[in-house]
């Protein structure tokens, strides 16, 4: 399992709920062994998410019926498509062949080890610009910044 501390003044504590339940579980006294890795700017990394996050709260899905063997079927809001749409919406994609020979555009991984140092600075500003586009059609930057801040805050 993996599990991520944060260091503070008193030493390293559970960094999140599923962590401080894990950690919980370990006795006093017990041995715990760990490969430590320090994340790249883990705050940035959590105001992105928070941003995705806030978006995926706003978006309203169109109402669409879908059949499948005659059946009526409804899709579902997914955030892990929400996040990869969003993504090759800001340029962050590739283009790849399939066996029958159609291609497919495929989101690139927003994981800090596979993202460019230059592009870790460049998506969360492209996100906003696609959120604008499609989401916050009345708002601007700021007021979004603000409004990820709040929710980083409450969350």
């Amino acid at each position: 399992m993996k599990v991520a501390f944060r260091k503070t003044q008193s030493g390293l504590v559970p960094a999140d709920q599923e962590c401080s339940d894990w950690f919980g579980k370990v006795k006093p006294g017990g041995v715990v062994t760990a490969e430590f890795k320090k994340k790249q700017n883990s705050l940035f990394h959590s105001k992105l998410f928070a941003l995705l996050n806030l978006g995926f709260e706003n978006w309203q899905p169109s109402v669409v019926q879908v059949r499948i063997a005659g059946e009526p079927v409804v899709p579902e809001k997914n955030f892990t498509r929400f996040r990869n749409d969003l993504t090759i919406l800001a340029g962050y994609y590739r283009v790849v062949e399939r066996l029958d020979g159609t291609t497919r555009v495929e989101a690139l991984s927003l994981s800090y080890d596979k993202m460019e140092p230059e592009d870790r600075e460049d998506i969360y500003s492209k996100f906003i610009d696609v959120l604008l586009a499609n989401i916050y059609t009345g708002l601007d930057r700021k007021d979004i910044d603000k409004m990820v801040q709040q929710y980083l805050e409450f969350s």
